[in-house]
């Protein structure tokens, strides 16, 4: 995030402290500029444009030291929100630099020339505006907005990726807690066909044996089970109710497994 941040408030201030015809041509075309208009100023003489020379070259250092600074607080720590104070202290200063170069014209011997109070007041007014615009342009109270946005995005971004890894981690949860689930159903359901199919043959034999016995008994006596009923001897015909009794028991019982296999 540091590095767009670093993008947009560079242009900011490059665009506010050199104006956009000369934003490229970075710190070294307001020098040229004032270096260019002294040169051509109609001074008194050598010793006038010596003292003046002097002076402007000593506040230009102070100015590229000065904006320099400027854009070091910008791009100032990320953790740090609070830098418009700092960058209006600092712009005072660069305030101070101007009057000090404004004061060299108490440096030329005698009485100073039209052209050199000129050069001075001119150029004067100008850097002060230019630093006063600086100061309106509150590019440290935008800085300080952007980067706070920021934060505050970042901090927005990591609460949804830990909400994202506690959904994650829940359904997680959720998938092992429905496989146990799963697994549990399927043993349920195998134990109850096994206990089922234990049911089923116990009928089964039981249903068998019924049949068998009664078929015997039919045989035996050449006669239908109706006729039977009513000339068998008495054990016998224990045998053939017995038989009958659990033929009509187990019914409901093949009913209900024939159920469970469907």
């Amino acid at each position: 995030m540091r590095k767009p941040l670093t993008f947009i408030v560079t242009f900011l201030v490059t665009a506010f402290l050199f104006g956009l015809r000369v934003a490229d041509a970075g710190y070294d075309a307001r020098a040229s500029e004032l270096r260019e208009i002294l040169k051509r100023k109609d001074l008194r003489d050598d010793k006038e444009r010596e003292v003046l020379t002097k002076a402007l070259d000593d506040y230009l250092k102070h100015r590229q030291e000065c904006l320099e600074a400027l854009v070091r607080i910008i791009e100032a720590s990320s953790s740090d929100t609070n830098q418009e104070q700092v960058l209006l202290y600092r712009i005072d200063g660069c305030r101070e630099d101007v009057a000090r170069f404004g004061d060299s014209v108490k440096s030329i011997p005698d009485t100073p020339s039209i052209g050199a109070f000129n050069f001075l007041g001119v150029s004067q007014v100008e850097e002060v505006n230019f630093f006063t615009n600086l100061t309106k342009a509150k590019i440290g109270e935008r800085r300080d907005k952007i980067l706070m946005n920021g934060k505050n995005v970042a901090d927005k971004m990591n609460a949804l990726d830990e909400k994202w890894r506690f959904l994650l981690d829940r359904d997680n949860s959720l998938d092992e807690y429905q496989k146990k689930i799963r697994e549990q159903l399927v043993e349920i359901i195998d134990l109850a066909f096994d206990e089922s199919d234990r049911e089923r043959r116990t009928i089964k034999e039981r249903l068998v044996g019924s049949t068998q016995a009664i078929a015997k008994l039919t045989k035996k006596y050449g006669r239908p089970i109706r006729e039977l009923l009513q000339n068998l001897p008495s054990d016998e015909l224990k045998l053939l109710a017995s038989a009958i009794d659990a033929i009509e028991t187990l019914e409901p019982s093949i009913e209900a497994y024939a159920k469970i296999y469907r």
